[in-house]
């Protein structure tokens, strides 16, 4: 009961200290939108949502169209007098696009169609028809023949919502991309390429904060989209401690779980997340939590967690579509659960009893999965209604552009910056030194890397690990064949590695205290840590900067090099391990955080 109770008080103590860091400063750019995800998310795009629909050009789904007439019939001469002349009949061919654009225009009563351009253009000419409309593209215009308006690809889209909603003055539902003033497409934006939950959370969000504060509640003023959405960044960032400390603790004990909830509290990368309303926490919020139940899948292989599993993984993917390998986790825990099916003693009918119900549980996170991201995703497929599950070509388009750009094949300024970087080192430098830190980043990748020499080895437990071991080399192998280095595209990985590192530590713990004496690992690990505060100090005192700062890392260097080296200090070395790599962290997350309890920089210059 009291290690319940203590590990309890120092769950809540990091989470406070956590959600300090992430709380404070939450508008410390002084509404200037520094980050460029948050200023085309909550400057360009969540403002403009939801109200009437505002169409960009969709050439693809609405080729622009043509209204061609007979040069001597003066008394039609645009589109208002064609559909306002109920006498005048429309010609239009057969499966063509304006075989249905011509519907939001004048009755289907009216239309007359051909199977051909050149049947259609000669029973204009005869006068079987009054009117054509065809693709711009393949207008025919001559002597006899000429254009009298011009349907815009826009155009043709605000005909076709008013004609399907005519009461609502063309807004469509929920699960409508062609009419939903909620997807950015029909927002005045005709590239998008992020996950809608977050900003489906922002914008739904938003407007009750507004609401309740415009209604004169306690606690509620709303001062912006961008900050409501930088809240949500805030509590979901506050939520993946929790659930890494409950990896942890599933896996091993309590004391792993704070020593992971710790060192991702105090991961820099994961509190600048926090402060920005971008689409990165949140899916990292549900990408650990994924983890979590393909964890305790493995581990029981209940029907329920399989489908708890689904609808985070589905949630995770509807917040950044590049997650999806995510979904490999769990068919790699159910097939850890069948696996007694591959006894050669088993019968046919006991293989049989061991498999299906992972089958099933597959099915069921499947279902989960689509449900979700079907849900928090619902621009991807063209609707209107939930059940319309045509793939939105638009949607696709857009991705596939953006993969161009992430794949190097797009030569525009953005993409020079990674010129000439190797990716493996680049990257482990960013994570290392920017992202989580040298505690984290070091204990997180050899905590990784000994887990994997542990499973291959065949060691007690190893395989508990097989979930978070998969996802972090999948996941580095999957975006390391990026041209795009961005170091926010690896915040998925954290929760993981926070876990493994807090394993690391409490391994090397147990190991010393079993034995009574601690290995070499913990030492090659102090004195890692000693030889990079050496290289710091002496590099700055060689450079004339002998000041505090370089004195600091040299007397911390000479500790650790002295605990890893000095025979009396060898069952300490664990501890010391401990103590230094948390208190670091902890420490590190602090100057990070000082960040944004001062104005940035660039408003602070403008200012003067």
């Amino acid at each position: 009961m009291r290690t319940k109770a203590l590990s309890a008080f120092l769950l809540l103590v990091i989470l406070v200290y956590g959600g300090a860091l992430r709380f404070v400063g939450q508008n410390w750019d002084d509404f200037s939108h520094t980050h460029p995800d948050e200023l085309f998310l909550t400057l360009l795009v969540l403002p403009n949502i939801g109200g009437n629909n505002s169409f960009t050009a969709d050439e693809a789904g609405f080729p622009a169209q043509q209204i061609l007439v007979r040069r001597d019939s003066p008394a039609l001469r645009d589109r208002n007098e064609l559909s306002n002349t109920p006498s005048a009949r429309v010609g239009v061919i057969r499966a063509a696009f304006a075989a249905h654009a011509s519907r939001w225009l004048v009755s289907a009563d009216r239309l007359r169609e051909f199977d051909t351009l050149q049947a259609a253009q000669a029973a204009l000419r005869s006068r079987q028809v009054e009117a054509l409309i065809v693709d711009q593209a393949h207008a025919p215009i001559d002597d006899q023949i000429h254009s009298v308006d011009r349907l815009s690809s826009i155009e043709l889209q605000t005909l076709r919502c008013q004609h399907l909603y005519p009461n609502a003055n063309g807004v469509g539902g929920y699960f409508d991309a062609r009419c939903s003033p909620l997807n950015p497409h029909n927002a005045g934006h005709g590239f998008f390429v992020y996950g809608t939950l977050p900003l489906l959370l922002a914008h739904f969000g938003s407007e009750f904060v507004r609401s309740a504060s415009e209604s004169g509640l306690p606690l509620f003023d709303f001062q912006g989209g961008h900050l409501v959405w930088r809240g949500f960044s805030m509590i979901f960032d506050i939520l993946s401690i929790i659930v890494v400390f409950s990896l942890g603790a599933r896996l091993q004990n309590r004391w792993s779980g704070l020593m992971a909830a710790a060192l991702y509290a105090a991961a820099p990368l994961a509190i600048q997340k926090a402060h920005f309303g971008t689409v990165n926490a949140i899916a990292a919020f549900f990408v650990v939590l994924a983890l979590y139940y393909a964890l305790r899948v493995q581990q029981r292989g209940k029907l329920p967690l399989y489908l708890l599993f689904g609808l985070a993984c589905g949630a995770a993917v509807a917040s950044r579509i590049n997650l999806a390998p995510l979904a490999g986790m769990i068919v790699l825990a159910a097939s850890f659960q069948a696996m007694p099916a591959l006894d050669r003693r088993l019968s046919q009918r006991q293989r049989l009893a061991l498999i299906a119900p992972h089958v099933f549980g597959l099915i069921l996170a499947g279902l989960g999965a689509f449900l979700a991201f079907r849900l928090f995703n619902p621009y991807a497929f063209e609707g209107p209604g939930p059940f319309g599950l045509l793939p939105n070509q638009r949607w696709i388009a857009n991705l596939a552009e953006v993969g161009r750009g992430v794949g190097g094949a797009q030569d525009y300024p953005p993409n020079w910056q990674w010129l000439a970087r190797s990716p493996l080192i680049y990257v482990a430098k960013d994570l290392l030194f920017w992202g989580m830190g040298l505690s984290l980043g070091v204990l997180g990748f050899f905590g990784w890397a000994w887990s994997v020499y542990q499973l291959l080895r065949n060691r007690p437990a190893a395989t508990q690990r097989l979930v978070l071991i998969c996802w972090v080399g999948g996941y580095l192998l999957w975006m390391g064949r990026l041209w795009t280095l961005t170091m926010r595209y690896y915040l998925p990985l954290y929760g993981a590695l926070a876990v493994l590192a807090g394993l690391c530590l409490y391994e090397l713990h147990r190991r010393a205290r079993e034995q009574g004496r601690s290995g070499p690992i913990t030492a090659w690990l102090l004195g890692g840590y000693a030889s990079v505060f050496a290289a710091v100090g002496l590099h700055q005192v060689a450079n004339g900067a002998a000041d505090a700062t370089a004195l600091t890392a040299i007397g911390i260097a000479i500790g650790l090099f002295a605990s890893a080296l000095l025979p009396p200090l060898n069952r300490f070395r664990p501890l010391t391990l401990c103590f230094f790599a948390l208190g670091f962290a902890l420490i590190w997350g602090l100057m990070h955080g000082n960040i944004y309890r001062h104005q940035t920089t660039l408003v602070q210059a403008s200012r003067y």
